[in-house]
């Protein structure tokens, strides 16, 4: 039992959905899982069929899109953050770790460039 999504998936989307004050509600989703690759099997119990990514698209009513993907037993560098893409800014989040506290904002200028500001620390 178990495998990334439903050892984590309930956190993140609580997490994000949460962050949009639970105004986006799903219609439809559309996801795609893995195994840990053979060359890892060595570090999860012998036997083990639980997925180890996931990949989500979940389309929200207003328009709205949730892109999400959580993985472990990966053949990719360690990477905790998030982006809240919208009309008007970019919100991007480190899972807290002790190098990355910090949230920052991305926006278009009036000169049309795109410029970052610190909005917690």
């Amino acid at each position: 039992g178990g495998g990334i999504f439903v050892n984590w998936g309930c956190y993140d989307l609580d997490y994000m959905l949460g962050l949009t004050g639970w105004s986006l509600k799903p219609k439809t989703s559309l996801a795609q899982t893995w195994n840990v690759p053979s060359q890892l099997m060595s570090e999860v119990a012998p036997g083990s069929d639980a997925e180890s990514h996931i990949i989500a698209l979940i389309c929200c009513e207003g328009g709205c899109v949730i892109s999400y993907e959580r993985g472990e037993y990966m053949s990719c560098k360690d990477e905790s953050s998030w982006q809240i893409i919208g009309s008007k800014g970019t919100m991007k989040l480190w899972m807290p770790t002790m190098s990355h506290k910090k949230i920052l904002y991305d926006y278009v200028t009036t000169d049309k460039c795109v410029e970052s500001r610190i909005i917690w620390e």
